[in-house]
């Protein structure tokens, strides 16, 4: 039983990456040498962080390249531009979505785009191929895009009632493992010390400390900061901007507000500028910081509950 419904999960996490993500081409017609044309990628919620990458091909350029990459966003457009006329396929482009519980990798699908050469002088095109294939592959898929999202959500409820219906007819022996288990699936909650802490270890271990990782390092951070706070304090850190963090800190009476509060604003400049602003910004002793917080509020922690349990 506890397999089929693992399983029935992991059907519904397939089925919602699926829908999750939305490509649109725009094409212009007739598409010439070096003009650019874009793949539109679109989900159904803003991700902390979009990156966009496309394996080297001989015949397309990127252009534009800071639009493949954004944060707090829900869409990305990237521009390319062919290098030579012909029929010349797009390859897959690999996109990933940062968030609170992770990272996910997702590929547009792959299509192909005829180009026109520009001859001499005189200004006139000469047409490889005619152009109408991709312009109807186009009128295809806007066309269908209805009947793509019914069977979507039809799928979702057929899932959902069959989750119910198993839930119901398996209930008591259900409850009979959840209650067996309780006390060990307690023990795999960890604490938000130890938590931040091993996040922190991550971070070193992706080698986010170095010069020129800055932008990447400022985003993994702020994120860590503020679940650790959302852990730590029980607010909904991860939500809010620094601004309103620092009123709820202010009420709260948290030690190191101040430093923690200037540790977020520094990281929201580097963040917000894509890296570019980082004067003085140095990340190991951002750090050093953090961990040595982590590592005394354990400490103390620690001691704290070794000492009401003296006193029972």
């Amino acid at each position: 039983m506890k397999k089929c419904l693992l399983s029935l999960l992991i059907l519904i996490s397939l089925i919602t990456n699926i829908f999750a993500m939305k490509q649109e081409n725009r094409i212009p017609q007739p598409l010439k040498v070096l003009y650019p044309f874009s793949v539109e990628v679109r989900f159904e919620k803003p991700f902390n962080l979009i990156k966009a990458n496309i394996d080297d091909s001989e015949n397309l350029l990127i252009s534009d390249e800071d639009q493949w990459s954004s944060t707090l966003t829900d869409s990305l457009s990237l521009t390319l531009m062919a290098l030579k006329p012909g029929q010349i396929n797009v390859p897959k482009i690999q996109i990933i979505t940062y968030d609170e519980l992770g990272a996910d990798t997702l590929f547009t699908d792959p299509f192909d785009i005829t180009v026109t050469a520009v001859s001499d002088s005189t200004s006139q095109l000469t047409d490889i191929k005619a152009l109408q294939p991709a312009k109807a592959a186009l009128e295809l898929e806007s066309e269908f895009t209805w009947l793509y999202t019914l069977i979507k959500y039809l799928i979702i409820i057929l899932i959902i009632l069959l989750l119910i219906y198993l839930t119901y007819r398996y209930y008591p022996l259900l409850k009979e493992k959840l209650y067996q288990n309780k006390l060990a699936e307690s023990t795999l909650k960890q604490l938000p010390w130890d938590y931040a802490l091993r996040e922190l270890k991550v971070i070193k271990d992706r080698m986010l400390l170095v010069k020129g990782k800055e932008y990447l390092f400022s985003i993994e951070m702020s994120l860590l900061l503020r679940r650790f706070l959302e852990k730590q304090f029980r607010f909904p850190a991860a939500e809010r901007t620094t601004t309103e963090i620092k009123s709820d800190l202010k009420k709260l009476e948290v030690e190191e507000n101040d430093k923690i509060i200037n540790i977020l604003s520094l990281l929201d400049e580097v963040k917000y500028t894509k890296g570019k602003i980082v004067a003085n910004f140095q990340t190991e002793e951002i750090y050093q910081w953090f961990e040595s917080y982590l590592k005394q509020l354990k400490s103390h922690e620690e001691a704290k509950a070794k000492e009401m349990e003296a006193r029972k």
